[in-house]
């Protein structure tokens, strides 16, 4: 039974080590991604990217960015749509995942130890359902010129600003 619980802890471990190095990659690709969007806006304004950020630039930054994820674009709905099917692919993932172990656990305790190597197969069952959303990911990409999602992020982004600008504004005038 030691040698189960063994497969069974290692097997968990190796998935959740999977799980913050995709962490990580998302979290490198978003950042990526986004310095390639300043650097678009950038160009497309005429200035260098380190000045996107003076006060002067942006009410046209905003417009642009308003604009350019627009939910009147199609290409901005099917992204809405693509992270929306992303996110359920996310928890279908966690939840077969967590299915899984709970069989191998079981039949482990309940029929055999041997049963225990089979909780390997949680981290390839992990690296499909990874492999699968990057496809789609990329796929989503190629058709929308967006990752999932983004055109949503973008927006609630942009509301977030503006409402804390607008909470700056109100509160100097309490100040005052």
């Amino acid at each position: 039974m030691f040698i189960a619980v063994i497969h069974i802890v290692g097997a968990v471990l190796a998935t959740v080590a999977f799980g913050v190095v995709v962490l990580l990659l998302a979290s490198w690709e978003i950042n990526r991604s986004g310095k390639q969007e300043l650097q678009g806006f950038a160009f497309k304004l005429g200035v260098a990217e380190e000045d996107l950020m003076v006060e002067g630039f942006t009410p046209r930054l905003l417009e642009m960015t308003a604009d350019y994820y627009s939910y009147d674009r199609l290409n901005n709905r099917l992204s809405d749509l693509c992270g929306l099917i992303r996110t359920a692919w996310g928890y279908l993932s966690t939840v077969v995942q967590i299915a899984f172990l709970v069989m191998v656990i079981w039949l482990t305790v309940t029929e055999s130890a041997a049963n225990g190597v089979y909780a390997w197969w949680l981290v390839v069952i992990s690296f499909m359902f990874w492999i699968t959303g990057v496809l789609f990911a990329l796929l989503c990409r190629l058709l929308t010129g967006r990752s999932p999602g983004q055109a949503k992020r973008a927006r609630k982004a942009i509301s977030e600003y503006l409402a804390a600008q607008r909470n700056k504004v109100s509160s100097t005038e309490f100040d005052t």
